[in-house]
């Protein structure tokens, strides 16, 4: 889930990430803080527990987890970089 939320960034335009400012879509920022909320709520609450029968995470490992989800979008983008690849 954390790494469709990181790749929102790059699936906006065919330019890359490196050429943009992801802070400049409020909307967009404000969705998906709600969304990794919602997500982290599902993990790290008693009701996501229950009601998902989840176990809690590690702070260690729920970053762990957040940072290689970004892995593929920052190694797509910068492939878009070096080579000027433009895909839809």
């Amino acid at each position: 889930m954390f790494a469709q939320l990181w790749h929102i960034f790059d699936s906006r335009t065919v330019t890359t990430l490196y050429d943009r400012n992801p802070f400049e879509n409020r909307t967009l920022l404000g969705a998906v803080a709600l969304s990794a909320l919602l997500s982290l709520g599902s993990i790290d609450t008693g009701a996501g527990h229950l009601v998902l029968g989840r176990a809690p995470l590690a702070t260690g490992d729920l970053v762990a987890c957040i940072a290689i989800a970004a892995l593929p979008t920052l190694v797509l983008s910068g492939i878009k970089a070096l080579f000027g690849a433009r895909w839809l």
